[in-house]
This record gives structure tokens, sequence and C-alpha cells, in this order.
């Protein structure tokens, strides 16, 4: 019995050690972590009207202030409200404009990236002199300044990261595709008589599609700390919808007194944050190509 089962272990420890190897290899720890907690959070989000235990903008001003219980898992703010509630709407409202804010720049400097790496010449040049230029301002004081232009509320935020999102897209994609253009897969399918445009995104886009997709995620984590700060100073999402940020400065002048007000939904921003980073990187493990 002993031997038997010293032969079942010398046998299958080396089998699952190499199955775990692959696994890791494969799929980074980074990755895994980031999209648990990421995955976790975006549940939250989108099952927020089935979780919340009361209606994020009902206000009862007899039951300020009140700390956690049974009934408020997370107590209530100074206007009454559950703040459980408002926690995952303002995770759903957050991270929805996050996210098409994020996507709007990205497929727009993709776009653009692409073709101008492709035809090359003066419309390359043209396009990356400007780039240069804006970039030389500071992102988020852009993004204040066309949020102060267009006003307050998603249309000035999907503005203002369109503004200026797009410029890292275009600067590495057109690299990207001036590169990949050169190779000989590239300038075989030129020579069949391909259109300029199925070359581009039949042939070359999907090998260098995950440049741009761990930019996208990279730049998720830019964007929601932008919204946060713009609802933080009452340039983002506008009362009574729940904002992370609007929900930090409604709590800072209770922070010695119910700390818990302000702290939630801080730290419930640098859970999304760490879990959208740690996503990134590894995406950028897992897309990196291998030489």
């Amino acid at each position: 019995m002993t031997n038997f089962a010293h032969f079942s272990v010398e046998k299958h420890v080396p089998e699952a050690r190499q199955a775990r190897q692959y696994v890791d290899k494969q799929l980074p720890s980074t990755l895994i972590i980031g999209a648990v907690i990421t995955s976790i959070v975006v549940v939250m989000a989108v099952m927020a009207p089935i979780l919340a235990t009361h209606d994020p903008i009902a206000q009862n001003l007899s039951n300020q202030l009140s700390v956690p219980s049974v009934k408020h898992w997370l107590g209530t703010d100074y206007l009454g409200r559950d703040i459980w509630s408002r926690l995952i709407f303002g995770a759903r409202t957050d991270l929805r404009i996050a996210f098409f804010a994020a996507l709007l720049p990205a497929v727009i400097g993709t776009l653009m990236g692409c073709i101008v790496g492709f035809i090359g010449g003066v419309f390359q040049w043209l396009l990356l002199r400007i780039a240069d230029c804006l970039i030389a301002f500071p992102f988020y004081l852009v993004v204040l300044i066309v949020v102060f232009a267009f006003g307050s509320g998603e249309t000035g935020i999907y503005v203002a990261f369109a503004t200026v999102g797009w410029i890292p897209y275009v600067r590495v994609m057109s690299a990207a595709t001036e590169a990949a253009k050169r190779q000989e897969w590239a300038l075989a399918a030129r020579a069949a008589g391909l259109s300029q445009l199925r070359v581009i995104f039949v042939h070359i886009f999907p090998n260098i599609v995950a440049q741009p997709i761990t930019m996208f995620v990279v730049d998720m984590v830019y964007v929601i700390v932008a919204i946060i700060t713009l609802g933080y100073l009452g340039l983002g999402i506008q009362p009574p919808v729940p904002d992370w940020g609007a929900m930090i400065a409604d709590g800072q002048a209770f922070v010695t007194t119910q700390w818990w007000i302000p702290v939630i939904p801080g730290t419930a921003v640098i859970i999304t944050g760490i879990g959208l980073s740690f996503l990134a990187d590894g995406m950028t493990q897992l897309l990196r190509p291998e030489v």
C-alpha cells in the first residue's frame, strides 16, 4: 500500500507541477487577480437594482449619519441616504461613463493611427505633429478646461476625453502599423491586389490589436480617477445621481466623526483601480509577443 501511494505521488506530482507551470505561463497571476476583482465590481454595478436595499436618492432626514446596521449595511449620509445603495449605484454610473469615455478615444485613435501609419507621408507627419502639440499640455488640465467649456455632466466628460485621449493610440498604432506593413505577409497581401483598408484591418490590425487593448484597460484607471476627481470638484455627474467622487466630497466634513462616510467610497475607488491595474498588467504579459 505504501509503495503504491509513493508511486502515485511520484507519478502525478510532476504532472501537476507541469500543469501549474503551464497555467501560470498562459494566465499570469496578475491577470487572474485583476479579472476577479474587476468582475466582482462590475457584477455589483450591473446588479445594483437587485442588490440595493434602498432607493439610492431617497432622503430620510430623521435618520441622518446613522452607523452601519442591519437596516443600513454601511450607514447613512448627512441626508439620510443609504450608503450601500449609493455605493453600488455609484459604481454603475462611474464604470459606465469610464468605459465609454475610454472607448471613444481608443477607437478614434486606433483607426487614425492604423490609417496614417499605413499611408505614411505628409498625413502621418501632420497628425503626429498635432498630437505632439496637444500632448505638451497636462492631461488633467485639458480635461478640466474642456469640461468647463462644455459644462458638467456626461457630455462634457465624453468630449473632454475624446479631445486628448486619442493621442497615445495614434502614436503607438501609427508606429506599429508602419512596422507591420513592411513584413513579408503584409507585402504579399498588397501584392495580391487587396485594397488598402482590407490589408490594414484584415491582415495588419489583428497582429497589433494587443497594444490598443492593453492601453484601453490602463486608460480605464486614469479615466476613473479623472471622473472621481471631477465629481469631487462638482464638475462631474450632477446630484442626485450617485457618484463616488461626490460621495467622498459630501463625506469629508464628517471624516473625524463618521469616518466611514468618505472612507467607503474612497476604498471602492482604490479597489477598482487596483483590479484594473492588475488586469492591464496581466493582459500585457499575456499578449506580449514572444521573442
